[in-house]
């Protein structure tokens, strides 16, 4: 019984043969294709790598000088400034709750 199937199986497989100019081809192509796809990227990473660096240089630039006029605004007003309040406990458990407790 199992030579059967695999004798079947044998008969509907069906060879051919490339020319192989038709694998030089196909490689040819596919290097073709392979260089293409790396130049691509490295153009890509060649503009938008100097964009991230240069917007992260003007983001920190920015930062630091909203940091510095609010470091001199509190050292203007000669007193440093603090803001009072209230609060209340609204739950008071002993203990603390595991992330995924339920309970």
């Amino acid at each position: 019984m199992a030579n059967e199937t695999m004798a079947d199986f044998n008969s509907s497989i069906r060879t051919i043969r490339v020319p192989s100019w038709a694998l030089a081809l196909m490689g040819v192509f596919g290097a073709l294709l392979g260089f293409g796809i790396l130049m691509l990227g490295a153009g890509l990473l060649l503009v938008i790598v100097p964009v991230i660096v240069i917007g992260g240089l003007i983001a920190r630039w920015r930062l630091n000088k909203l940091m510095r006029q609010a470091y001199e605004q509190s050292r203007k007003d000669g007193e440093p400034q603090v803001i009072e309040g209230e609060f209340t406990v609204l739950n008071e458990r002993k203990g603390r709750r595991r992330f995924f407790d339920h309970s």
